[in-house]
């Protein structure tokens, strides 16, 4: 099994060393006349201590399997390739039709939205991923970027988070001002000059310190700082390769959270999944997900990108990629997820436009209800489902019953505001807040 191999060797040695330097600028820095910060703060941001729960990626039946077995996410992960100016890849193919459906089915919900640069560089017909990024920003994909806020337009209701570019590196794309350039000419293209304003975007590196700080275009088009975290990152083995076997988060990682919050950005994993070995069994995904939990709570990660997907279906290498849906791997698996999810922090759907009047009072509450709905669920504020009555439940239940507040909906409920949906022959005719005092 490999521990460090010498590229990665290098690369800690170099970092340290950075490391260093930038302690001694910093202690520099103290010494000169302090500046305020005018880091913009990123609007889509849940806040300290909240965490946005996205489901990826691309493929429509393993959203909505997420959906029907554990809840509605705050949103979905999409893929598109830049020099086309389309989200095409997977069910999205060839015209962003799972995008559309997501818009479409749940009002306000997030897209994070990549624009594949170094995946898909060919079809930009220029030579290299570094010449790619050249020809983005001297303008000759101005018309693709434009196509992309026609989207962003066409899907108002929708919060985009955009990935300009992914998982960049300095080995990758070689001359980093030239990705730099690319990346504000693209956001600058599409807030500025197309006025998109439903749109916030993601700075997305590798997990190395050098290649995150080298890389960075700079404080006026970054929202949001992000990355990727695999088995790898969190020191499991993938492939027999492991690099950090002593501990439960890569050291570059770590320096990657804390310059991120340095930085006034708001950190997001834009990328995970657990991976063979450890997504073979329950223990191992188990194992995968508290340690994926931990740097979420450890560095107040405010969004996090779980892609619940059976990647050996997708003719994924298995000896790499596993069954990652959290809702088909069984019954320990599920609970993990569950119990992960339904803590206060992470927030999942919840629709910020219910139909007329926002607010109903119990006593309102049973002159709505009537002999053909089906059922009635009641959701707290973090979109977890805490009390549902089934058709049988609605004709029996009294007006009395509805406004005890030991009643058969509000046994064991704390006071608070929570979200009433009432369905009648297969749709939400009724959807109202609940404020129980």
């Amino acid at each position: 099994m490999n521990i460090l191999n010498k590229k990665q060797l290098l690369t800690w040695c170099d970092r340290k060393q950075s490391k260093g330097i930038a302690v001694l600028f910093l202690i520099i820095g103290y010494c000169l006349v302090a500046t305020v910060s005018t880091v913009k703060a990123a609007g889509y941001d849940p806040g300290p201590g909240k965490t946005l729960v996205l489901i990826g990626q691309t493929f429509k039946d393993e959203f909505t399997g997420y959906v029907n077995g554990i809840k509605v996410p705050a949103g979905s992960s999409h893929y598109g390739t830049f020099f086309w100016g389309t989200i095409e890849q997977g069910d999205d193919g060839p015209n962003n039709q799972f995008l559309s459906y997501v818009h479409n089915t749940y009002n306000g919900a997030f897209a994070l939205v990549a624009f594949s640069i170094k995946d898909n560089w060919m079809a930009s017909g220029c030579g290299s991923v570094e010449a790619a990024c050249q020809a983005i920003a001297n303008g000759q994909f101005d018309s693709q970027i434009d196509k992309y806020c026609a989207i962003m337009k066409s899907h108002a209701n929708m919060k985009f988070l955009i990935r300009i570019g992914y998982e960049v590196s300095l080995y990758q794309f070689g001359n980093a001002q030239h990705f730099i350039n690319a990346y504000n000419h693209t956001a600058k293209r599409i807030r500025n000059t197309n006025g998109v304003t439903n749109v916030e975007f993601v700075y997305h590196p590798v997990r190395g310190y050098n290649d995150a700080t080298g890389m960075y275009p700079g404080d006026e088009y970054v929202d949001w700082i992000a990355v990727s975290i695999f088995n790898n990152d969190v020191c499991l083995a993938c492939d027999d390769v492991i690099n950090c076997p002593n501990d439960r988060l890569d050291p570059n990682l770590k320096l990657v959270f804390e310059w991120g919050k340095e930085k006034g950005k708001p950190l997001m994993i834009a990328e995970s999944a657990v991976q063979s070995p450890a997504g073979n069994t329950a223990e191992g995904f188990s194992d995968y997900l508290d340690r994926v939990t931990e740097a979420i709570e450890a560095y107040d990660i405010r969004c996090w990108t779980y892609i619940n997907s059976n990647w050996p279906a997708h003719h994924w290498p298995a000896n790499i990629w596993s069954d990652s849906r959290v809702e088909a791997r069984g019954d320990v698996v599920k609970k993990k997820w569950n119990d992960i999810v339904n803590q206060p922090r992470y927030v999942h759907y919840m629709n910020p436009n219910p139909i007329g009047n926002p607010f109903i009072s119990p006593e309102a509450l049973s002159t709505v209800l009537n002999a053909h709905d089906a059922r009635l669920d009641l959701y707290a504020m973090n979109g977890k489902l805490v009390s549902s009555l089934d058709a049988r439940e609605l004709r029996n239940i009294s007006r009395a019953d509805l406004l005890r507040k030991n009643g058969t909906m509000y046994k064991n409920l704390s006071h608070g505001t929570y979200l009433i949906r009432i369905q009648s022959q297969g749709a939400v005719h009724f959807k109202k807040f609940l404020h129980i005092p």
